[in-house]
């Protein structure tokens, strides 16, 4: 079963990443050949995407090179007809990627399987998600960047990164600031992605995010629903 090599990762983080379709690993068998045949390629990590109770899942707990390093969770919140398309207050676009900014991008990635996993550089998660807003305010990862910014003068307070997938707009990151969570900022930030939704005329936002993130309780809360899960394994070679 063939290896697929990663490119981008394996430039970002400097050695050879692959990733194993699920159709490798039906038994233990088969997936210590496959693993043979990475090591032959010079593999040095391998990422698994597979079903939760999956016989794959089965096949790589059994693995003692298998870390199940996240539990992805999809979650799909429906725009109604009516949704208001003007912003809430205080929520404003923004392609300046400034020191304020820079500073809440780990937070968006808290509980990645980058920051996570112990295998990985201390500062690896921290590139990642550094990277991405960068990449999301340029435009080439994301449609739109917003910020809750009430005071011009002051730094944002959080943000939130919108992505046109299909017929559903897609939170590739959301972030409120430590300091100021529990005065309704993340409430607002999904309130804004339901109103840019609304405006292109999408039917849903959707986002994913980690089992292990209490933010998922705040996104139940919020109407959400979880329409997809997946466990992603990490194989240090």
């Amino acid at each position: 079963m063939p290896i697929q090599h990663l490119p981008w990762d394996s430039a970002f983080l400097g050695f050879a990443v692959g990733q194993l379709p699920a159709a490798a690993l039906t038994t233990p068998a088969q997936l210590a050949t496959t693993l043979d045949e990475a090591r032959r390629q010079k593999y040095r990590l391998l990422y698994c995407f597979v079903a939760p109770a999956s016989a794959a899942d089965a096949v790589l707990q059994a693995c003692p090179l298998a870390l199940l390093s996240d539990r992805k969770v999809r979650f799909r919140l429906p725009v109604a007809a009516h949704q208001p398309k003007a912003l809430p207050a205080g929520i404003v676009p923004t392609h300046e990627y400034s020191a304020a900014l820079r500073a809440l991008a780990p937070q968006a990635g808290a509980y990645s399987r980058f920051q996570t996993d112990p295998n990985f550089a201390p500062d690896v998660g921290l590139q990642l998600y550094e990277l991405w807003l960068a990449r999301s305010l340029s435009g080439e990862l994301a449609r739109e960047v917003l910020v809750y910014q009430p005071d011009p003068a002051a730094p944002p307070q959080g943000f939130v990164t919108l992505v046109d997938k299909g017929a559903s707009t897609e939170i590739g990151l959301i972030a409120v600031d430590a300091a100021q969570r529990g005065r309704g900022i993340g409430a607002a930030l999904v309130e804004a992605a339901r109103c840019r939704a609304a405006a292109v005329g999408h039917a849903a936002v959707e986002l994913t995010t980690q089992a292990a993130n209490p933010a998922c309780n705040f996104y139940r809360r919020e109407g959400f629903e979880v329409v997809h899960e997946e466990h992603v394994y990490h194989l240090w070679l």
